[in-house]
C-alpha cells in the first residue's frame, strides 16, 4: 500500500466507523420499539433479520464476485472460522444484544456492548500474553466509569436497568468481541462483503431452525415494518465499516 492510498483508507475508515456507529444506535432504539412496544418476540424477529442481511449481502457479493462467491467453502480452515464466526460472533451478538434492549433499554445495551474492547485485550492478555498500550488502559478505565455511572447514577446500591438486562449486556460485550475477532482470518483473505453476507446467511438458518418466521408471524403496521428494514439495511453500513477498516490494516 502506497503512502497515498492509505491516508484515503484511514479517511473513508474514519466516515464509515461514524456511519456505523450512528446506524447501530438507530437501529438499537428501533428494536427497543418493536421488541417492548410492540411485544415482538426476539426469536421470530432475529430469524428475519439475520436471514434477510444475509441474503441482501450475498446478492451485492454474486453480483460483484460471482462465482467466487462460494470460494470460502474451498477451504477447511477458512469455513470453520466462519462457523465458528456465526454462531459465537453473529448469532450470539444478535441475541444478547436484542435479550439485552428487550429487558432493559437500547442505552444501557448499546453502551454495555462498547465494552467489546476491553473483552478483546482480556483475551489477548490471557491467550497471547500481550499486555494493551497505557493509552488503551486509560481509554477503558473512562469507558467503565462511564459504564457505572449510567447503569447506577453513582449510587452502587441501585440500578437504572434490570439486573437480567446487565447480564444480557456484558454478555453482548463479549459476543461483540467475538463479532470483530473470529472473522479477522477469512478477510483477510476473502472480501468482507462475502464473510458477513456468508455469516449472516448461515446464523440466520440456525435462528429459523428454532423459530421459522413463517410459522405465527406477528402483525406488521407499516411503521413497524419500516423499522424492521432500516434495521436489517444497516448491516451494510457496518459491512463498509468492517471492509474499509480491513483496507486500513492491509
Amino acid at each position: 500500500m502506497n503512502n497515498r492510498t492509505q491516508p484515503q483508507n484511514i479517511a473513508k475508515g474514519m466516515f464509515w466507523a461514524t456511519m456505523a456507529s450512528a446506524l447501530w444506535g438507530v437501529s438499537g432504539t428501533i428494536l427497543e420499539f418493536i421488541s417492548q412496544g410492540q411485544k415482538i418476540p426476539a426469536t421470530w424477529f432475529l430469524s428475519v433479520r439475520t436471514l434477510g442481511a444475509g441474503l441482501i449481502l450475498l446478492l451485492i457479493g454474486a453480483i460483484k464476485f460471482k462465482q467466487d462467491i462460494f470460494s470460502i467453502f474451498k477451504s477447511k480452515r477458512l469455513t470453520a472460522w466462519l462457523i465458528a464466526y456465526a454462531l459465537f460472533g453473529i448469532m450470539g451478538n444478535q441475541y444478547t444484544f436484542f435479550m439485552s434492549i428487550q429487558t432493559g433499554n437500547a442505552a444501557a445495551a448499546t453502551i454495555l456492548q462498547y465494552l467489546s474492547p476491553l473483552f478483546i485485550v482480556i483475551g489477548t492478555l490471557a491467550f497471547l500474553r500481550k499486555w494493551p498500550n497505557r493509552i488503551d488502559i486509560i481509554s477503558f478505565g473512562i469507558a467503565l466509569i462511564g459504564v457505572f455511572l449510567s447503569i447506577t447514577k453513582g449510587n452502587i446500591h441501585t440500578l437504572t436497568i434490570p439486573f437480567n438486562s446487565l447480564i444480557w449486556g456484558i454478555l453482548s460485550g463479549v459476543t461483540a468481541a467475538f463479532y470483530v475477532v473470529l472473522p479477522r482470518p477469512i478477510v483477510n483473505e476473502k472480501s468482507p462483503i462475502l464473510v458477513l453476507g456468508w455469516g449472516m446467511f448461515i446464523s440466520g438458518l440456525l435462528f429459523n431452525i428454532h423459530r421459522p418466521f413463517w410459522q405465527a408471524p406477528p402483525r406488521f403496521s407499516w411503521v413497524e415494518m419500516s423499522g424492521a428494514i432500516l434495521v436489517i439495511l444497516a448491516i451494510y453500513i457496518l459491512q463498509r465499516y468492517q471492509e474499509t477498516e480491513n483496507d486500513a490494516l492491509a
